[in-house]
């Protein structure tokens, strides 16, 4: 159950979880430092009538809502460069008096320093934006302290009440009317005044859930172009630093000792500058890298519990009347009461005759559509089958016309092969052909 108490400055009626019970809190409305009161003393309380802690809360005129702006997750890109340039040239003139230090070294490194600039530009610009994005995740994260809803004007909130509720907000401090879960809500209460369904202000509720996520995460845009440019600007300068490095050798007589010495000296100037730049690149990168990511996770967080306190604390007490139901006095008309029962019987029954009619034509039509769609593919399959028939036929056909070639070119050389034997033998006629083997001698045999 949440603490409900008031600021005792501004009077404006706040709220906290049990966990927050006496610990120190700021208000999001004036910015005054409070301490949330005990459990303990909250139920002492309790007998107390509730009212509510700013005289404008009641009220039955109509809510005046304008003059509303839709708050911003981004920021003031002019003054975040002003500050930039502001940081960039303070940090310049100081690391300008420590020039044989590490640090005035690797930023000072003669030619090619204008990268070293740019990236020292660059980190201060991002971390300027991370700044005020913390700075502006401070003011939502109060914001969830207000009692936006308070329970005096009412435990449900109805359509005809909801001027009330308007009022109520209307009348906050600028300073919170303009965080992301004030005017949700707003905007919530106004659709179920003018609709009066719970079920359109749930789709708009997570409508705006999603675009304040995207908002959200294109604000941090800028910062990643920048952690991705200080990098690139270091390698840029390890180009540079090489090119010059080179340059020294160009058209110099390496064979006079004074020249020779100087191109070193260049060289190793060179690879200063290389060196030197790479590394602050990617030193300042990795120092913005840290708090970006870290702010970026608690504005989505933050927004997380937006998204809770609306289904946890709005919906649950928007009431459409939708589950209302009249009270019948059976005991005093009761024939009325069962004329009635019917014709309401008689309507629902009705209703769903045509949602079934309804229905039935739909699915008629989704049947009809997929024995179209079916009918399709079947012709295509055949069609298909027929094609890779055909195709595979061919090949047969092909296939076989060139192995019965091959087999009648084997037959004409067995039958060439066969008519040559055939001419040999009657060449030969009938000579006969002695074949004298010459008798063998054995090992022990005679010479």
């Amino acid at each position: 159950m949440a603490l409900n108490f008031s600021c005792s400055r501004c009077h404006t009626v706040l709220n906290a979880e049990p966990e927050m019970s006496g610990k120190v809190a700021k208000c999001p409305a004036c910015g005054t430092k409070l301490r949330v009161p005990k459990v303990s003393q909250m139920h002492e309380q309790q007998g107390a009538p509730d009212t509510p802690a700013t005289p404008q809360a009641k009220g039955k005129q109509k809510a005046a809502t304008q003059g509303w702006q839709n708050p911003s997750s981004g920021t003031n890109m002019w003054i975040t460069l002003g500050i930039a340039l502001a940081a960039t040239v303070l940090t310049l003139l100081v690391l300008a008096l420590f020039k044989s230090s590490f640090i005035g070294q690797v930023v000072y490194v003669g030619t090619g320093e204008w990268v070293n600039y740019a990236e020292i530009f660059l980190f201060f610009w991002g971390l300027a934006i991370v700044i005020s994005k913390w700075q502006q995740v401070k003011r939502q994260r109060s914001a969830l302290m207000l009692d936006v809803l308070p329970t005096s004007l009412g435990h449900e909130i109805m359509p005809e009440h909801v001027d009330e509720f308007l009022n109520y907000i209307n009348n906050m401090p600028h300073r919170v009317r303009e965080s992301l879960m004030v005017n949700r809500i707003r905007k919530a209460l106004e659709l179920f005044q003018s609709r009066r369904n719970n079920s359109e202000v749930g789709a708009m509720l997570s409508t705006l859930s999603d675009v304040d996520a995207n908002r959200t995460s294109s604000s941090y845009a800028i910062v990643k172009v920048f952690l991705w440019a200080i990098p690139i600007l270091g390698f840029i300068g390890t180009v540079l630093g090489l090119s010059f490095a080179m340059a020294s050798f160009g058209g110099a007589d390496l064979s006079d000792p004074a020249v020779l010495k100087s191109s070193v000296t260049s060289i190793t100037s060179g690879l200063a500058v290389a060196f030197n730049t790479t590394l602050l690149g990617l030193l300042l990168s990795m120092v913005l890298m840290f708090p970006t990511s870290a702010v970026q996770t608690s504005e989505e967080d933050c927004l997380t519990e937006i998204d809770a306190f609306c289904n946890e604390h709005l919906m649950p007490r928007l009431n459409d009347g939708g589950q209302e139901t009249p009270a019948f006095e059976f005991s005093e008309n009761p024939t009325g009461f069962l004329e009635e029962l019917a014709g309401k019987l008689a309507t629902q029954q009705h209703k769903f005759l045509e949602s079934l009619t309804q229905t039935s034509g739909n699915l008629t039509s989704v049947l009809q559509n997929l024995d179209e769609k079916a009918t399709g593919q079947q012709a295509a399959l055949a069609e298909r089958i027929g094609r890779m028939t055909h195709e595979t036929n061919e090949r047969a056909r092909a296939a076989v016309e060139h192995s019965m070639q091959m087999s009648l070119k084997h037959l004409s050389a067995i039958e060439a092969g066969i008519n040559g034997i055939n001419a040999a033998l009657q060449n030969l006629g009938e000579k006969q052909i002695v074949v004298q083997r010459e008798k063998k001698r054995g090992i022990f045999g005679r010479g």
